[in-house]
């Protein structure tokens, strides 16, 4: 798993960004995980949040997405969807939400923590660098960092980053 910090990520998240509200009608997009947080390394993956107001503009904001490029791809959960494409190493993750959802709250709130608190910040690269080398494949990564992760959830519930939630992603 490959590590960098990586200054375009903006720009790729502005193009994504630029693409769901020019084909579809998103109440919000938010840029999130590490390559939201300037000075983060992390995996080359895009993380994209947008948030439709019901489930029928969800879905068809799905459609639309993976109709634009054969590279795009489509999982559908309960209350959300996810089109994607991976071009390892790189990915680019849209995740379709409805307002309410409890995953878009904690990566917005974990993000805006991550931006404001360097100590943290530094902490959670080097747990980051840890479960990468130590991990082979996402998932575990992924649950080498689980607890970390929720104590960012609760540090940034503590420090109020809930309450400044933007209103476009609340019920």
């Amino acid at each position: 798993m490959e590590f960098r910090p990586d200054p375009v990520w903006t720009e790729r998240y502005e193009r994504e960004r630029e693409r769901l509200e020019r084909h579809t009608d998103p109440s919000a997009v938010f840029h999130v995980g590490s390559t939201a947080v300037p000075d983060l390394a992390g995996t080359p993956q895009l993380d994209v949040i947008a948030v439709y107001d019901d489930a029928s503009a969800m879905w068809d904001a799905a459609d639309t997405v993976v109709g634009l490029d054969e590279r795009w791809r489509r999982t559908d959960r309960e209350s959300r969807t996810v089109v994607y494409w991976r071009d390892p190493p790189e990915a680019v993750y849209l995740k379709l939400h409805l307002p309410g959802d409890e995953q878009v709250h904690n990566q917005i709130a974990v993000r805006d923590h991550l931006r404001a608190d360097e100590p943290d910040r530094r902490r959670y690269e080097r747990v980051k660098r840890e479960a990468a080398a130590e991990h082979d494949g996402f998932q575990p990564y992924q649950e080498a960092k689980a607890e970390i992760v929720q104590e960012l959830i609760e540090t940034a519930r503590e420090t109020g980053r809930f309450a400044a939630l933007p209103e476009s992603v609340r019920e």
